[in-house]
């Protein structure tokens, strides 16, 4: 396992249930930072979208199943997006696999992904779950993690996942690039959701923008996201005509709700 030594402060990192992070795609700004505009978030709940990206598909589904308290289901679907490459996924599972929920507990299993979810260092929460995870370990479960490695690596890893999302925006592309042709000259988007309903107010620049089916692009996207989510800090989250700003006070981020601007995208 790639263990490192980090300093006493991540390990005092508050617990935050990570299902209570992401429901649906959420406008957000972090740091003076536009992650993802109204639109885009918009764009991003199509059915159409979230079936080119199966990865953030089974995360929302799993996160949907996990609060209704079907454990099953919640693993099932979180299983499929964790083999996507999507971490905030695969941290989920080590959650439940350590507090055994929806399956047997496992504490070697639950490090284990845990540490392929830090996998990539820049996580600080990721990283202080998993040190907390170790901390709290026998020493026989802590050699059943370093034990099961290369199996996890194998099927979790950006090694071994990021060809497969690459795959499938590739697979889209063509079409998407058709599509977006046509967009340069509409103002709007008509989609067709999976359930029959449609969806006309969609901007074509919010569908096809480069973050969202670029490979490397794509990662780095979620990468900020998903820091921007869980981390104590500035944190603005657009909801209709107001805007939520998380401003760390003390060990706690408490929410500040401010007018915003309805013109805003």
């Amino acid at each position: 396992m790639s263990r490192l030594l980090i300093t006493g402060a991540l390990l005092l990192l508050p617990v935050l249930p990570l299902h209570a992070q992401i429901n649906e795609p959420t406008p957000v700004r972090s740091q003076g930072e536009q992650l993802l505009s109204y639109r885009e978030a918009q764009a991003m709940s199509l059915d159409t979208f979230l079936n080119a990206h199966p990865d953030m598909k089974y995360l929302l589904r799993g996160r949907k199943a996990y609060l209704a308290g079907d454990f099953k289901e919640a693993h099932l679907a979180l299983e499929r997006s964790a083999r996507y490459g999507e971490k905030l996924a695969q941290a989920m599972l080590a959650e439940m696999y350590w507090k055994g929920e929806g399956v047997p507990v496992n504490k070697a299993r639950a490090y284990a992904m845990a540490d392929v979810a830090a996998e990539r260092m820049n996580q600080p929460f990721f990283i202080g779950k998993r040190e907390q995870y170790w901390a709290a370990m026998t020493p026989a479960e802590q050699q059943q993690a370093i034990n099961m490695a290369e199996e996890i690596l194998g099927m979790y890893s950006d090694k071994a996942t990021m060809p497969k999302i690459a795959q499938v925006l590739r697979n889209s592309k063509g079409e998407r690039n058709r599509a977006k042709g046509y967009g340069r000259l509409l103002t709007r988007i008509i989609a067709f959701n999976d359930d029959g309903t449609i969806e006309d107010d969609i901007r074509p620049d919010a569908f096809h923008a480069e973050k969202f089916w670029e490979p490397k692009e794509y990662q780095k996207f979620k990468d900020k996201y998903v820091a921007a989510v869980l981390r104590y800090g500035n944190v603005t989250v657009r909801m209709g005509d107001q805007v939520q700003t998380s401003r760390q006070r003390g060990d706690s981020a408490e929410p500040v709700v401010e007018p915003l601007d309805k013109d805003g995208e």
